[in-house]
């Protein structure tokens, strides 16, 4: 049920949703007072959530930053978690990447480096539409089209979210790894802090390693500073999109 409700508002989340809204007030409101407000407060909302700068620096408090690895340690297994990677188009027959691609990659380079001796792929439809989708068996099934060794890559498909990414995995560790070993957690860095918290919380000793950060070095040119950006509006959705989460799992008790 959680997971159904989640994604029923997750248009909730962004930005251009409160912009719409307020942009219809003043459309519809009879009132001049009121349709000014709306139209002023349309107007504000537009630029901040637009603006490169002001999304980057919010993004920045929020993601957590790479720590330095130890170049000598290997791990049992590194946990990636699902994010809108991967999807299949059944009528060419072929994978297709989207988004958040960046956890797999750093995955699979610690995998072909043999810092890790295993990948746990974590992660299932994720959406209400696909249930047959399953991200963490497409992503395993691509790394053996790739010629990795799927014998030590594995799928953990039947989790919807970040909680259920903790607790399945953990019942697969148990079975898979029963006398425990060193586990590197691996997910976006916007993502992390919610991950790192949900995974502590399952009982997981780990460490950390944070995938596609948004925030780079600070930038003040004027076309960063100035003009609007729709890149800036889908910063903002990650951001608020994670707050919220965060305090909604603080609330349900998942960290």
């Amino acid at each position: 049920m959680f997971f159904w409700v989640s994604k029923i508002l997750e248009f909730l989340y962004s930005p251009l949703t409160w912009i719409i809204i307020a942009l219809l007030f003043a459309l519809f409101s009879k009132k001049p007072k009121r349709r000014r407000r709306s139209l002023i407060t349309a107007v504000v909302m537009a630029f901040v959530f637009s603006n490169s700068f002001l999304a980057t620096e919010a993004i920045r408090i929020w993601e957590i930053s790479s720590p330095n690895m130890p170049e000598d340690k290997v791990y049992d297994v590194a946990i990636v978690l699902g994010g809108g990677m991967i999807t299949y188009d059944v009528a060419a027959k072929r994978h297709h990447f989207r988004v958040n691609t960046d956890r797999l990659m750093q995955g699979l380079k610690f995998f072909e480096q043999g810092k890790t001796k295993h990948l746990l792929f974590s992660g299932g439809a994720g959406s209400l539409n696909f249930r047959n989708m399953t991200e963490a068996c497409l992503l395993r099934e691509f790394c053996g089209e790739m010629g990795h060794d799927t014998s030590r890559i594995w799928a953990e498909c039947a989790s919807d979210n970040t909680y259920q990414n903790a607790v399945y995995s953990m019942q697969f560790l148990n079975d898979s790894l029963p006398d425990g070993g060193e586990i590197l957690l691996i997910t976006s860095a916007s993502h992390m802090r919610r991950a790192r918290a949900v995974f502590k919380k399952a009982g997981f000793t780990f460490d950390i390693y944070p995938a596609n950060p948004i925030a780079g070095p600070r930038r003040y040119d004027p076309y960063f500073l100035l003009v609007p950006s729709t890149s800036a509006i889908r910063t903002w959705e990650i951001f608020i999109k994670e707050t919220i989460g965060y305090v909604v799992y603080k609330i349900a008790g998942y960290l």
